[in-house]
């Protein structure tokens, strides 16, 4: 069955690819999507996220893994916004009643995702759309592509648990278990289009 999956970066690397000391962030998302739907015929695999902040150090390695992921067949990055912000918080156990905190924030991916699903919909582009998220903000356009042009979802959770509300939402929702990413991990160096090598960070 003629089949896209929308990917949710950030959704997944907190959820899935810190698992065990962090051990799976090098991970093969193309390798996961095939062994997450084995009967597959995959049109497209569109994986979210934002180009991160926090550090050099972060947004370099970062910038690896993406220039990895563009070796891949069929993967499409589509990029939200990441805010970093230094708002006053009110503390939970006062004194003090507020204090300034550093606060990173990705913006758009949520939406940017159920754009792509409504108009992939609308195009008739597959037979069954496949979300790898938990984001309950994401009910809405499951909900709405199942019941208007009666196309299946299906989601994988890349939590230990499953929102409840997406899990009503969709035609079926399975957890992503440890060994399945572990058997999805990319090769130590990929090379990429050009001929360039791209080489696993050291410590992933």
């Amino acid at each position: 069955m003629r089949t896209i999956f929308y990917i949710d970066g950030f959704n997944l690397y907190y959820g899935a690819c810190r698992r065990e000391e962090k051990k799976y962030r090098w991970l093969d998302i193309a390798a996961l999507c095939r062994r997450l739907m084995q009967d597959a015929e995959i049109a497209e695999i569109k994986y979210f996220t934002a180009r991160i902040k926090n550090s050099e150090s972060d947004s370099y390695h970062q910038n690896i893994y993406l220039r990895a992921l563009r070796t891949l067949p069929k993967v499409s990055i589509i990029y939200g916004n990441y805010l970093k912000s230094t708002p006053v918080m009110r503390v939970k156990t006062p004194p003090p009643d507020s204090i300034r905190v550093i606060k990173n924030e990705e913006k758009g991916t949520d939406v940017n995702i159920a754009s792509h699903m409504i108009l992939d919909a609308l195009d008739g582009a597959a037979q069954r759309l496949a979300l790898v998220s938990n984001d309950s903000d994401l009910v809405f356009p499951v909900r709405e592509i199942i019941s208007r042009w009666q196309i299946p979802v299906e989601i994988f959770s890349p939590r230990t648990t499953k929102c409840a509300a997406l899990e009503c939402a969709a035609t079926s929702m399975n957890i992503i278990h440890t060994g399945t990413i572990a058997r999805c991990m990319l090769p130590d160096t990929v090379t990429d289009h050009d001929g360039a090598i791209i080489t696993k960070p050291p410590h992933w």
